[in-house]
């Protein structure tokens, strides 16, 4: 659910939109997909500041335009005629099975050696030196103990396994 004052994000018959209209030109967009011009001279909302002071009954008049538009269809068809950024907002499920999302990478589905395959959100960001992203892999529980205590404190094979055997250190079984 959105917060009681948020700027751009709005309840919608389809749950709900972001919509940036942050400058003149969007703001004009807005209203007039509202057909509501006259808001651009009402003192409340002349400029951010205003709009940002008065947000409360902002929100209700954008609000109730949105959920009379009917479908969300309809009100980004409106908001795109008129030239007004939006998106819709989407629940998590539906960011990770966007078509986009999986396009750009933004989702990777990576291998689990307990779990199998998961989708796990990847970096919004590229580098050209690096074009593909390195699989990786999570170790289990107490995995490098050995390793790690071997070579930083000289401890043992023997050492290791007395530490797990009375609970000092914690491993689980490294799957087959």
């Amino acid at each position: 659910s959105l917060p009681a004052r948020s700027v751009g994000f709005f309840r919608s018959n389809g749950g709900a939109v972001c919509i940036m209209a942050v400058n003149r030109g969007q703001w004009l967009g807005l209203l007039e997909a509202m057909g509501r011009l006259e808001l651009a001279d009402d003192p409340r909302f002349l400029d951010h500041p205003e709009r940002l002071a008065n947000l409360d009954a902002l929100v209700r008049i954008i609000e109730d335009w949105i959920l009379g538009v009917g479908d969300d269809e309809t009100l980004f068809a409106l908001l795109e005629k008129h030239r007004v950024p939006h998106a819709p907002v989407l629940k998590t499920a539906e960011a990770m099975a966007h078509p986009h999302a999986r396009e750009r990478g933004a989702v990777r589905t990576m291998p689990d050696r307990a779990l199998g395959q998961l989708d796990i959100p990847g970096p919004p960001f590229r580098f050209s030196a690096f074009p593909q992203l390195p699989v990786l892999e999570a170790p289990f529980l107490g995995q490098h103990n050995q390793e790690v205590l071997g070579s930083l404190l000289g401890m043992s094979a023997a050492e290791v396994a007395a530490l797990e055997a009375d609970g000092t250190l914690a491993s689980e079984p490294i799957p087959a």
